[in-house]
């Protein structure tokens, strides 16, 4: 969000002449996820008018609702790969909408999410956050995302620069592509950052030429999985799917091998609830 509103800033001082005024609200809402398998049934207490089936409110849909009596929005979206809804209400009801959640959901055993699990769950299901599993080099093909890009469909932003990188067909090769890493040992956490190797490193520090195919960008212990799993840009990456990759870390080296990067619900069916 931030992003774009720099984006829009930026136009206007561009071209003052527009008489086009940029105004961020994003401080007037107060915004509350909901998520998991029983989320629906919470939210059914909080707003009984709205109706939740999964094909009247289908993912990447929002709708105007009065939630524990607040007007506002409820939006099918979320980061946890889990059935999920954010409610959106004005700031200064925000406290008590959020009170209203917990005692809905007492019954289920609604609790609240911090950050930390919010990431094991992205990380779960191989969700990219910007700058960290990406950098400026890193293009949509890159991630597995070259579904998304319709090289046919004429010119749009970003496409000279996709042409110079992948070429015209959409495809590329040496690129630093998006893979998970399932470390040999479970219970050892790759620490983010770390660089992977095709060759083990036996001396630290390193004195021998090793060329780096890739690092880590995001890495935790999953809990639902029982092991430790990891993201990573390697090198050809897609290619080397269930080979060994080598992170040399200090004294020690650590090995993984190449998974795909989600690891957990690859269908998607827990998103619908």
């Amino acid at each position: 969000a931030a992003t774009v509103i720099g984006h829009l800033k930026a136009c206007r001082a561009a071209w003052p002449e527009l008489r086009v005024f940029v105004s961020d609200v994003t401080e007037h809402w107060a915004t509350i996820l909901l998520t998991g398998p029983r989320c629906r049934d919470v939210l059914g207490r909080l707003a009984p008018d709205l109706y939740l089936g999964a094909r009247a409110f289908p993912f990447m849909t929002v709708q105007d609702a009065a939630v524990a009596g607040v007007p506002g929005r409820v939006a099918r979206i979320g980061f946890t790969g889990e059935l999920s809804f954010e409610i959106l209400v004005p700031w200064s009801r925000g406290m008590a909408v959020w009170q209203a959640a917990l005692e809905a959901g007492a019954a289920f055993g609604v609790t609240p999410l911090g950050l930390g699990a919010m990431e094991v769950l992205r990380a779960e299901k191989g969700f990219i956050l910007p700058v960290q599993d990406t950098d400026s080099d890193t293009t949509p093909h890159d991630l597995g995302y070259a579904r998304l890009v319709d090289m046919g469909k004429g010119d749009f932003v970003g496409r000279a620069a996709l042409e110079r990188v992948v070429g015209k067909s959409g495809t590329g090769t040496g690129r630093r592509e998006l893979v998970g890493l399932l470390t040999e040992d479970p219970r050892v956490v790759l620490p983010e950052g770390a660089a992977l190797t095709a060759e083990r490193v036996a001396e630290f520090p390193v004195l021998v030429a090793v060329p780096v195919l890739g690092h880590v960008t995001s890495s935790c212990y999953s809990p639902t999985l029982g092991r430790s799993i990891a993201l990573a840009l390697l090198a050809d990456g897609r290619a080397r799917t269930g080979e060994k990759i080598h992170a040399p870390l200090g004294p020690r080296t650590v090995t993984a091998v190449v998974a795909e990067p989600v690891f957990f619900d690859p269908e998607g069916r827990r998103r619908d609830g």
